[in-house]
């Protein structure tokens, strides 16, 4: 093997770890905008509004307790799943 050999070999496996990462990242952004989409209609249910408002009042509430929407989100439809108490 020469050194140029080796260079290549070098590219190549930092090519595939940054592909790697980028599809991990991809994936986490797609269960996130999941999860958004799940609070989105889940406000839309109980307050009758828009896309565009649920999404107003998820961000509203992301900034007034610092947590990121995404976090927001999840909080709200783990809470809509539960059951309903008597």
């Amino acid at each position: 093997m020469n050194a140029g050999d080796q260079g290549r070999g070098n590219v190549t496996e930092l090519a595939v770890g940054v592909l790697r990462d980028r599809g991990q990242q991809l994936q986490a952004a797609m269960e996130n905008r999941a999860v958004i989409e799940q609070a989105k209609g889940i406000i839309m249910a109980d307050r009758r509004c828009t896309a565009d408002e649920a999404f107003a009042i998820l961000s509203q509430l992301s900034q007034d307790t610092n947590r990121m929407v995404r976090d927001v989100a999840a909080t709200l439809v783990t809470n809509a799943l539960r059951p309903k108490r008597k």
